[in-house]
């Protein structure tokens, strides 16, 4: 995402946009998906994590997201998946939960004008 923002600041300094003129979804991802994402780039697993403290990685993760493109909104954040692949934890709904509820937090800032979900079936 700081190519993106690097470009995009780019061509808003330069006159070419403006932030209206561009739409922005990205994806909170957790887990490393090695040859799609970057190391660093993704949340822990979140099958080891309590609520509270998907809740802080959320958190930490959308800043970040907003921080590398250098904008002070998206237009759609999406949470990418509900749980590890094929994971029978029992605390996956807790913290599918805790991660909505901060989307929610980010939509009533203003830090996404939309929120929704990715990969997810209806049981989720």
């Amino acid at each position: 995402q700081k190519q993106i923002g690097a470009v995009l600041a780019a061509k808003f300094m330069s006159g070419e946009l403006s932030r209206e003129d561009v739409f922005i979804t990205s994806k909170l991802f957790h887990g490393d998906m090695p040859g799609l994402t970057r190391r660093g780039s993704t949340l822990p697993t979140l099958d080891d994590m309590t609520p509270d403290e998907v809740t802080d990685a959320i958190e930490a993760q959308f800043e970040l997201i907003l921080e590398e493109l250098g904008v002070g909104y998206v237009d759609i954040m999406l949470l990418h998946w509900p749980a590890v692949m094929d994971s029978q934890d029992g605390g996956n709904a807790a913290r599918r939960l805790a991660a909505w509820k901060v989307l929610e937090k980010m939509y009533a800032r203003g830090q996404a004008r939309s929120i929704g979900v990715s990969n997810f079936s209806e049981h989720h």
